[in-house]
């Protein structure tokens, strides 16, 4: 099981998702179900416009450092330049688990650092995927959102993948 975060905030925010998933379906992947899409307030700071955010699970053939090689040329293609941390995005796609395996590399750590932290994150992927327990967790992604500031976070009525 693959599970990747996808958000935006910049532009045609559902627009630009749906095509990042068609970018990867191009490239190997294969969406198998994905959450309700979520409108969420920017996080980490940084001055900036709103976000939808969605978990999608995928299936993909290949590893966890070839599948993040093509969602940055994916992110690449889309026009994200990362300028500063926690920043405005057209584009955002992140694995937050992979098969559950373990990596600690400067590219690529996983299970992605701090996603059971992130309401932006949990709200989705506890809305599709309640009883999921988080690799190296006790805790339901359920279990885990309620601990969490939801303040802002609304459910979009639109969805991402059909």
């Amino acid at each position: 099981m693959i599970y990747l975060g996808i958000g935006a905030n910049l532009g045609d925010r559902m627009a630009t998702m749906r095509q990042a998933l068609e970018m990867l379906e191009l490239r190997g992947g294969l969406v198998l179900d994905c959450s309700p899409v979520f409108e969420t307030p920017a996080w980490g700071g940084a001055a900036q416009g709103s976000f939808l955010n969605a978990v999608v699970e995928i299936a993909y053939q290949d590893t966890a450092p070839k599948l993040l090689d093509t969602l940055l040329h994916i992110e690449n293609l889309l026009g994200r330049i990362r300028q500063v941390k926690w920043g405005n995005r057209l584009i955002d796609l992140d694995i937050l688990e992979f098969h559950r395996e373990v990596w600690s590399h400067p590219l690529l750590q996983l299970p992605h650092p701090g996603y059971t932290s992130r309401a932006f994150v949990l709200a989705p992927f506890a809305a599709f995927r309640p009883d999921f327990l988080p690799t190296g967790s006790d805790s339901s992604v359920s279990d885990l959102l309620p601990g969490l500031d939801t303040h802002g976070v609304e459910l979009s009525e639109e969805p991402l993948w059909i």
